[in-house]
């Protein structure tokens, strides 16, 4: 049976990130995609994000880091880190 790139299911969280999306730091706007599956901080430094559930959070960053979360908003103030990507 051919494999159907969407069958219904949802994806998995621990499985691999098929949308990805570079991101510019928002104090007041949410991700356009929603809510992340993850994030790849390529730059290290802080990130201040906004968790699912809308509760302001700052972790530390090391270079070419996955970090496997899901937020809706990473703010500019507070945040250092560069290159940061999106995986959905």
């Amino acid at each position: 049976m051919p494999f159907k790139e969407n069958s219904g299911r949802a994806a998995s969280p621990i499985g691999p990130s098929r949308h990805f999306v570079s991101v510019t730091p928002s104090d007041t706007t949410d991700l356009a995609e929603g809510v992340t599956r993850g994030l790849y901080v390529g730059g290290a430094g802080a990130v201040a994000i906004d968790n699912d559930l809308g509760e302001p959070v700052v972790f530390i960053s090391g270079d070419n880091q996955y970090h496997p979360i899901q937020t809706r908003r990473i703010r500019a103030t507070g945040s250092t880190a560069i290159d940061i990507i999106a995986l959905y």
